[in-house]
């Protein structure tokens, strides 16, 4: 028989979607979400309940996480007795076997237990609705509720920023593509970290549990260094979030110096070199003799993105790169079909608009933040601009905190009352659980660190695209915040520290392991911007920045050619 579905609603606390323990002061973030909370025995099922156990000992069981048992090993050594099972009383067996290798655990008598109801990440339900022994039942409802030791922690390492998966053994890429035990053992602990700490798992459009029942047929077909690659992707994009991705590449290396746009479902000819005998606008219909909305089809499924402006500008970004030395592509101009070569670079040589710092006419001052080179030079900037009548903060990039930081001081606004977002951080007692931080009293610090007596008083408005990624998200609302209009596209959607785990192969995967709210408390991913823009064939043909141009229009001034 295969898995059954019961779903679960965890309850709405005292927030808007947070709770306050009776005996914890820390108040937790807790949300609607769907789990799978029955297992039927079978081949596939008694590896996902094997996974799941193994799991929640890896992060709760006190011998573990000090570090005191090979957890590893323990999995790998048993996998072949658990295959062999073919019945739900010796699969019992054989997992207590796995559970006894983490030797015997105690609790101070006076040691608090943890409140699950408070768990976000983490339910319970599968454990009283599959095929596990009263014995192992009781067993795993005990030890999710003893609080962990926060540090050390054998596999886990926190900070402010990040949180990181510690001490994980490597193992040969060889091994896991010629050895089920370690096919298995890198999808649980990739499986376990994510369902443990991605912050945003409650917003996936498929649910984690499923994935694991349908990744571990999948994993165990893996015959290839290739196809444990593409497996792994396909998993980190099933996240639907633009942190979840990984460091090895499934793509070619080399690139081709071009840069796309999407309009109504086309492909245009956005950027390019000046030698080269493309132009703006002519609209891709072929890629190296595929087609171009094959190729784009054939690259989605791989691509981890909340929306469709970043999953679309990845796979732009993507269709760029080649084996080869070459790419031929395939365009319409006007009513003819051309066939134009371009080379392709090992180094990335992306042609785009000009990012100089400037002044545009009608005394309007224009920066692109990612080309400042330094924080003196920030000084530079503003006094240039002292006596412009506004300025354009170009955020379609990914600017140094220590910009910024020179920055926020020029700007005319109350920072002493100003009350910045909150956040939700994992809580390393209780893995699965998070808490609100609304004390970001160090932000706050930063933008008042330096005694700026000559604040700019003119307009400022901020751009932003797909390509306003986390940490120039967190800008982006930090704007908003101060009134300042955005003008542009829906960000990125990918705003969350980064959390990091390797896997088998010497593979790190990523995801984000902090929550960004807004200060009404609603975790969001995406700043939608004040007035939204889109590009025009018209607009791409006379490579015009339509974003910069809309801006310029708001300004009441007559829009200047700019290339």
């Amino acid at each position: 028989m295969d898995k059954k579905h019961i779903y679960i609603i965890i309850s709405v606390g005292l927030l808007l979607f947070g709770c306050k323990s009776k005996t914890e002061e820390k108040t937790y973030f807790v949300k609607d979400w769907h789990a799978v909370c029955e297992y039927s025995f079978n081949d596939t099922s008694k590896y996902v309940v094997t996974c799941r156990v193994w799991g929640i000992l890896k992060y709760f069981h006190p011998n573990i996480t000090a570090g005191k048992i090979d957890w590893d090993e323990a999995l790998l050594n048993s996998l072949e007795s658990i295959n062999h099972t073919q019945d739900i009383v010796s699969f019992n067996r054989e997992l207590w076997q796995l559970i006894a290798k983490a030797g015997p655990y105690k609790t101070k008598t006076k040691t608090k237990k943890v409140d699950i109801s408070t768990n976000i990440n983490l339910d319970m339900c599968w454990v009283n609705h599959s095929f596990l022994n009263d014995d192992i039942i009781d067993y795993l409802l005990d030890i999710v509720t003893i609080p962990v030791k926060e540090q050390p922690s054998y596999y886990l390492e926190a900070d402010e920023r990040y949180t990181t998966v510690i001490n994980e053994k490597n193992y040969s890429i060889q091994l896991v593509v010629s050895d089920d035990r370690y096919k298995l053992l890198s999808l649980f602990r990739y499986w376990n970290a994510v369902y443990f700490f991605f912050s945003y798992k409650y917003q996936m459009n498929t649910s984690w549990d499923d994935a694991l029942y349908e990744y571990i047929p999948k994993f165990l077909k893996i015959k290839t260094v290739n196809d444990y690659h593409r497996q792994l992707a396909l998993l980190a994009a099933i996240q639907n979030e633009g942190h979840s991705n990984y460091s090895f590449r499934i793509w070619p290396r080399k690139q081709a110096c071009v840069v796309f746009e999407t309009i109504d479902g086309e492909t245009y000819i956005k950027h390019k070199e000046n030698d080269s005998f493309l132009r703006y606008g002519d609209k891709i219909v072929e890629i190296d003799n595929m087609d171009i909305h094959t190729l784009i089809d054939s690259m989605r499924p791989y691509i981890s993105a909340t929306n469709e402006l970043f999953k679309n500008y990845s796979i732009k970004n993507f269709l760029t790169y080649s084996h080869n030395d070459t790419i031929i592509f395939t365009v319409q101009r006007d009513n003819d079909l051309i066939r134009i070569k371009e080379k392709t670079f090992l180094t990335k040589r992306i042609p785009s608009f000009d990012k100089s710092e400037k002044i545009l006419p009608s005394n309007i001052g224009y920066v692109h933040l990612a080309s400042i080179p330094s924080p003196k030079a920030v000084d530079h900037i503003f006094t240039r601009f002292e006596e412009t009548k506004a300025i354009i903060l170009d955020l379609r990039c990914y600017p140094k905190s220590s910009i910024m930081n020179k920055i926020f001081p020029y700007i005319n606004f109350d920072y002493e009352n100003f009350e910045l977002f909150p956040v939700v951080k994992p809580d390393m007692s209780s893995p699965g659980r998070y808490y609100w931080e609304i004390n970001l009293g160090v932000w706050k610090e930063k933008m008042m660190n330096e005694n700026q007596a000559n604040k700019y008083d003119g307009k400022i408005i901020v751009l932003v695209d797909e390509t306003t990624i986390s940490y120039a998200e967190t800008l982006a609302m930090i704007f908003r915040e101060m009134s300042i209009p955005i003008i542009g596209r829906t960000t990125a959607a990918a705003n969350g520290n980064v959390f990091t785990i390797t896997l088998p192969g010497n593979i790190k995967m990523y995801f984000s392991s902090v929550g960004i709210a807004t200060k009404d408390s609603i975790i969001i991913q995406g700043v939608v911007p004040d007035v939204v823009v889109y590009p025009t064939v018209e607009s791409v043909r006379k490579h015009e920045d339509e974003i910069l141009q809309k801006a310029l229009s708001i300004l009441t001034v007559t829009p200047p050619p700019f290339t």
